[in-house]
């Protein structure tokens, strides 16, 4: 069993889908968080001025979409082939755009921008984002994004979903739009029930109970 450490802030953001990859292949992580405060501090000690970080039996790894792809492929969740790789490679970098929304939701500097940008992403994001995936589960037999069954492509849009779905969502704060929200994905029924039926994955309703519980920004 390797030695592994994963370095993120004390929430889900971008470590969350490697802890969901480390935790379904049963390799036991130090989950090593830190607050806003501490991250003047650390940020100089990374590679790259980011975060996450992962410790690999002593190798530092960097570059969170590197590290999702790495640590797919040792935990069995790349697929059955070169294939069935890239397909769900090209779905992860799909997944990879909705950084270029969130955090400018989340940390807006007004409310009144964060409202704007919410309303944005709802109503001109996620169309766009969200039509191209209901046409590949289509062609690719309606449940997984590889077609082969789970990979990291599935893990990653749920992530991405549950930022969608959560009551305490930064990006929506002080909206009363959960429900709304929540409405979106009925627009996309394959992608909605790709979403369930990852959810329901043993390793992803075991990581989901027992995890740390957030204590907002």
């Amino acid at each position: 069993m390797p030695m592994v450490k994963l370095v993120y802030f004390d929430l889900e953001g971008r470590g969350e889908l490697i802890r969901l990859l480390l935790h379904a292949g049963n390799i036991d992580f130090e989950d090593f968080r830190f607050g806003f405060a501490d991250w003047p501090k650390l940020k100089p000690t990374t590679p790259f001025g980011s975060v996450p970080v992962l410790f690999w039996d002593g190798e530092e790894m960097a570059q969170t979409m590197a590290m999702v792809r790495f640590v797919a492929r040792k935990v069995g969740m790349a697929g059955k082939s070169d294939m069935e790789f890239f397909k769900a490679d090209m779905v992860a970098c799909h997944f990879d755009e909705i950084w270029s929304k969130l955090p400018g939701m989340r940390f807006a500097a007004t409310q009144e921008d964060r409202v704007a940008k919410a309303m944005e992403f709802r109503d001109e994001f996620l169309p766009k984002w969200l039509t191209p995936l209901e046409t590949l589960l289509e062609k690719r037999g309606g449940e997984w994004y590889s077609s082969g069954g789970a990979t990291f492509a599935d893990l990653a849009m749920m992530v991405a979903l549950d930022f969608l779905h959560a009551p305490e969502e930064m990006a929506f704060k002080d909206m009363d739009n959960l429900e709304k929200r929540r409405q979106v994905l009925d627009k996309y029924p394959l992608v909605k029930a790709n979403y369930q039926r990852t959810c329901a994955l043993p390793s992803v309703v075991s990581w989901k109970a027992n995890k740390p519980a957030f204590h907002g920004f």
